[in-house]
């Protein structure tokens, strides 16, 4: 009580961040203040977004098609070409690549890895044609048909190109199906 006042002095409730006593032990403890976490303080610089690495002529692993249901997405969603030689989908998304050799193909394993690394080498050359777009990126699988194991690079490379540019134009031209399942 402070003289004639008759009520007592309460404390408030939350003291101000200036008087409490701040507890630093290292360990972000709920006591610690806002201002020594690094994203408010503005002593520090906001931490930097990391980006993924990419040369000019690579196709990373990241840019890649890996997984069974994206797969399965751009399948059932996107816009279909296709030739002899080649089936190419698209559908919009991030970028990515994937590619089918089954032993429709060939039945030897190592011809259909030299199908593989030959279609991956012409989509690393040729990645401008579904990343810098205005649009927007796509989303790419390239399904090898039988006679792609029996064509040489130059004819391979004008097939899939080809056909790659015609499965852009399908799906520039066709209603967007993302919201589908």
């Amino acid at each position: 009580m402070t003289g004639d006042d008759p009520t007592p002095s309460m404390p408030d409730a939350m003291p101000d961040a200036d008087t409490a006593p701040q507890r630093h032990d290292g360990i972000g403890h709920a006591g610690a203040s806002a201002q020594s976490h690094p994203s408010t303080d503005p002593a520090r610089p906001a931490p930097r977004k990391r980006r993924r690495h990419e040369a000019p002529n690579g196709l990373p692993r990241w840019r890649r098609l890996r997984q069974t249901r994206d797969f399965a997405r751009v399948e059932r969603q996107g816009a279909r070409a296709s030739n002899d030689i080649v089936a190419v989908t698209v559908r919009p998304g991030p970028g990515r690549v994937g590619f089918v050799v089954s032993k429709k193909v060939d039945n030897r394993a190592s011809v259909r890895n030299l199908v593989k690394r030959r279609l991956r080498d012409i989509l690393r050359t040729s990645k401008y044609l579904f990343l810098n777009r205005n649009s927007g990126a796509l989303d790419v699988i390239v399904t090898a048909r039988a006679a792609a194991a029996d064509v040489g690079y130059a004819a391979l490379a004008d097939a899939v190109i080809a056909t790659l540019k015609a499965a852009i134009i399908k799906n520039d031209a066709a209603p967007s199906k993302r919201g589908r399942r």
